[in-house]
C-alpha cells in the first residue's frame, strides 16, 4: 500500500516533540521506529488513509485522540551545548556589578507648579535596578523608603525597574510646599545602598489676582483707561483660587490718585 508522504512528515514532527526534543530520522522503516516510541501514534493506522476530505477528518480525530500531554514538560530556551553550561539546575540569576554607586539620577517635579498642574505625578529614577519586573505596576499606598511631607494620599508604583512614581488621589491645595525624602537605606537588587538620604521639593502656585476690571460681574469695562463714571463706582477682582471674602477683604484697600 502506498504511503502518503505528507502524513509521514506530520507524524515525524509529532514524534520529535514527544521524545523530549530528540530527533528521530524516519526512513524506509519509519513505521517500525514509531512503534518503539512510547506514547506515540500508530503510524500504520495513519498511513492507510487517502488524501481526501473524509480521510483528513478521520486523521484529525486520531491525532487528537492520540495527542501528547506536554503539561508537565520543561521548555529550555537555551541549549546547554551552545552556552557551554553543564546539565542540571540552572545557576541563580546574579546582577553584574558595574562598580558604580547607587544614586538618584532624575526626580520631579521641582520649583513652583502652575495651577493647571495641581495633581502632579511625583517620581524618582535610580541608577540601578531596584525591583524585579514582577513588581512593575503593583500599587502601594506607602513605601518604607520614601516619605512625603505634608502627607498626601495616593499610590506608589514602579514604572520600570528603576523608576518609582507617586500619584495623588486628590488635587493639591495652593500655596503649599511639599518635600519628598528618600531614605539612605534604599537598596538596589545588586545590594547597593544610597548611603545618604536624598530629598527634593516643589511648591504649588500661590494665590494671585487673575484679573481686575472696572464694573460689576454683569457688566465690566475692559479698558482700564478712560473709564466712564458708571463703571468707576466698582471694581471686579478675579482670583486664581476660591477665596474667603470676609478674610481677604481685610487685605484690600482702594486709593484715589489726584
Amino acid at each position: 500500500m502506498k504511503k502518503n508522504p505528507g502524513i509521514l512528515l506530520c507524524v515525524m514532527m509529532i514524534l520529535s516533540c514527544g521524545n523530549g526534543g530528540k530527533e528521530q530520522a524516519l526512513g524506509q522503516d519509519g513505521a517500525s521506529q514509531a512503534k518503539a516510541l512510547k506514547g506515540t501514534v500508530k503510524l500504520q493506522d495513519l498511513s492507510v488513509h487517502k488524501n481526501t476530505a473524509a480521510s483528513k477528518g478521520q486523521l484529525n480525530k486520531e491525532l487528537i485522540r492520540e495527542s501528547f500531554d506536554l503539561s508537565s514538560s520543561t521548555i529550555n530556551y537555551f541549549s546547554a551545548e551552545k552556552t557551554g553550561e553543564t546539565t542540571g539546575p540552572s545557576p541563580e540569576y546574579e546582577l553584574k556589578d558595574d562598580g558604580k554607586p547607587l544614586k538618584v539620577e532624575d526626580f520631579g517635579p521641582s520649583g513652583t507648579l502652575p495651577r493647571e498642574n495641581r495633581k502632579p505625578v511625583i517620581y524618582a529614577s535610580f541608577s540601578h535596578s531596584m525591583v524585579p519586573l514582577s513588581k512593575l505596576g503593583e500599587p502601594m499606598h506607602e513605601h518604607p523608603g520614601i516619605s512625603i511631607e505634608p502627607e498626601i494620599k495616593g499610590t506608589f508604583r514602579w514604572y520600570g525597574s528603576r523608576t518609582i512614581s507617586f500619584e495623588p488621589d486628590e488635587v493639591l491645595p495652593s500655596q503649599q510646599e511639599y518635600t519628598i525624602s528618600i531614605s539612605g537605606k534604599m537598596q538596589s537588587m545588586g545590594k547597593k545602598k544610597l548611603k545618604k538620604p536624598f530629598s527634593f521639593s516643589f511648591t504649588t502656585e500661590a494665590l494671585d489676582i487673575a484679573s481686575m476690571r472696572p464694573g460689576t460681574y454683569n457688566e465690566v469695562w475692559e479698558d482700564m483707561e478712560n473709564v466712564p463714571p458708571p463703571f468707576s463706582k466698582s471694581i471686579l477682582l478675579s482670583f486664581t483660587e476660591p477665596v474667603d471674602m470676609d478674610h481677604i477683604g481685610s487685605f484690600i484697600t482702594v486709593e484715589s490718585e489726584g
